[in-house]
């Protein structure tokens, strides 16, 4: 009967012996020759509330500034509005004025037929009769002081409005 021997390349524990031990060796030395070991760990003070955990040194532990909301800078410039100059033709209307001239206007007769009884006969004469006296009449009339013309004009005409508009800083 042959002994049996545990390195022994056909035995059943060849596996135990072969990676078994040197893997149990290794961790037996790991945690014979650690020790702990100090490190530092940075800790974002945004996700801790305020509260510091205890396993934190607190020499590492710088908080968070705090945050304070600035609304976007919004610049904004006044923009002039924007004229045209448009020439136009416009017509100018005559001037009058209205002069009263004091007229004479002379006595008006008129040749008139008058029946008269003369010795028991009627008689037609031709009588010439004052109808209307001689006398002063006003007589308004217009003068032209300038007569009515085309005029060349320049005027402002808009075209964009001013308004405020808002630009990058």
């Amino acid at each position: 009967m042959t002994a049996y021997h545990p390195i022994h390349s056909h035995s059943p524990h060849h596996l135990i012996w072969k990676y078994l031990l040197p893997i149990l060796l290794g961790l037996l030395a790991f945690f014979f020759f650690a020790s702990p070991v100090r490190g530092q760990v940075w800790v974002d003070a945004s996700q801790l509330d305020g509260k510091v955990p205890d396993w934190v040194d607190r020499t590492y532990y710088r908080p968070a500034p705090p945050v304070c909301y600035q609304p976007p800078r919004v610049q904004r410039v006044w923009i002039e509005p924007a004229y045209r100059t448009v020439s136009d033709r416009v017509w100018v209307c005559p001037v009058t004025t209205t002069v009263c001239e004091r007229v004479w206007v002379d006595a008006k007769y008129e040749l008139r037929t008058v029946c008269a009884c003369e010795g028991g006969s009627t008689v037609e004469r031709q009588v010439l009769v004052l109808v209307q006296p001689g006398h002063f009449e006003s007589r308004p009339r217009e003068v032209v002081v300038c007569p009515g013309h085309w005029q060349p004009t320049t005027r402002q005409e808009l075209v964009c409005a001013g308004h405020w508009q808002i630009v990058d800083p």
